[in-house]
């Protein structure tokens, strides 16, 4: 088991796993089909002074996280999931 710290400002970030992808999330509960691994880490759930958006990304089958807001081929756009430095 983990254990952080958790800053000011900051949320847990919670990952789930269905045997081929990771999701991350802020926002805890059942999602169908993915086992809850417990806290990640933690980041911002709002704009904070010198961090930037990570947009969730999901082609059907597995979530892609990126600080780009282009949204990736054969991708959908899930919207900001956190902020991170």
């Amino acid at each position: 088991m983990q254990f952080f710290t958790q800053e000011p400002n900051t949320v847990p970030i919670y990952r789930y796993w269905n045997g081929k992808d990771h999701y991350y999330t802020k926002t805890p509960g059942l999602y169908s089909g993915y086992v809850d691994e417990g806290i990640e880490f933690n980041a911002f759930a709002t704009q904070q002074p010198n961090t930037v958006p990570i947009y969730q990304y999901w082609n059907g089958k597995d979530h892609y996280y990126s600080r780009s807001s282009v949204t990736p081929s054969g991708y959908i756009k899930e919207g900001i999931e956190f902020y991170a430095y």
